[in-house]
């Protein structure tokens, strides 16, 4: 049986992607990557700068609303006061529908903030594919590119509309929450600050173990996109020399690899959530115990 002929790099069985033996690839030039990025989001500062705004109010109106718990047992609920209680109810009422008014607007806000950006660099992306040279298609799958425009872009998508909020509600809760628990009860603080040091390190290691399997998953899914589009490709060559066997083996080899992957990274991250949860369970547990006593 005779061999199909070779084809260069951007042909079936060619190409210099992310393949399973390349190593995963930074930035050459992370600060130059970073200053890129924060020009394009730059373009919608205003927006973000009231989008930080809202987020910053909607943390601190949940952090009053868990506060005013206290009140509303000690000075309202155990003295028998319905008046206050009826007013304190009233106010812990207003306080959350801030808050969800606030956190509504501000989704909406980075949605398009997102949208808009993503928008932008797909777009220069395109024009600067324009201008490079035949050789650079010869040496990259098209698989590979086609990869930077969909997953690429959209994990930038995804930092734009949950990293950044999520960065500073849980910075300002952070502090807002401790600053409450000193001021409550400085010994159940340090008794909650053991239990999130035990599960900080927890979370490391899950978390070092998840972002290679993640890497990897990235690198396997490029090598999986450049099979198929080399193959569809070159359909016809395949087809003459009667390759495909070898084709269909190729791909379950490259589907394979990127199932493993992909389990492992989703089976480790997903078990951080229970793992978090059961350890909060511990640190309620642990800080009745010490309130009681």
């Amino acid at each position: 049986m005779a061999n199909p002929p070779k084809r260069g790099p951007g042909g079936p069985g060619g190409g210099h992607g992310r393949g399973p033996g390349r190593p995963f690839q930074k930035p050459k030039n992370m600060k130059k990557t970073i200053a890129t990025l924060l020009g394009y989001i730059g373009r919608s500062k205003y927006l973000l700068l009231f989008v930080a705004l809202c987020v910053v109010l909607n943390s601190l109106c949940s952090i009053l609303g868990s506060y005013l718990l206290k009140p509303l047992i000690n000075e309202c609920i155990v003295p028998g006061d319905f008046e206050r209680l009826a007013r304190t109810l009233a106010l812990m009422a207003l306080v959350y529908i801030t808050g969800a008014l606030l956190s509504f607007t501000y989704a909406r806000i980075m949605v398009r903030v997102s949208q808009r950006t993503t928008h932008a660099i797909r777009q220069d992306l395109f024009q600067k594919m324009q201008r490079l040279p035949l050789s650079y298609f010869d040496t990259h799958t098209h698989g590979d590119l086609m990869s930077r425009y969909t997953n690429d872009v959209d994990a930038i998508n995804e930092i734009l509309n949950n990293g950044l909020i999520n960065l500073i509600s849980n910075t300002v809760t952070f502090v807002g929450i401790v600053v409450v628990m000193l001021s409550l009860n400085p010994v159940l603080f340090l008794v909650t600050v053991f239990t999130l040091a035990a599960m900080f390190l927890i979370v490391m290691a899950f978390g070092k173990r998840t972002r290679k399997f993640f890497m990897a998953q990235q690198q396997s899914l490029g090598a999986l996109n450049g099979y198929i589009e080399e193959m569809i490709e070159g359909q016809k060559v395949i087809k003459v020399f009667n390759h495909e066997e070898k084709a269909r083996a190729g791909f379950e080899e490259r589907n394979e690899a990127f199932r493993f992957n992909a389990t492992s990274a989703q089976s480790l991250a997903n078990s951080m959530g229970p793992i978090s949860n059961n350890m909060s369970h511990v640190n309620y547990a642990l800080t009745c115990c010490a309130g009681a006593i």
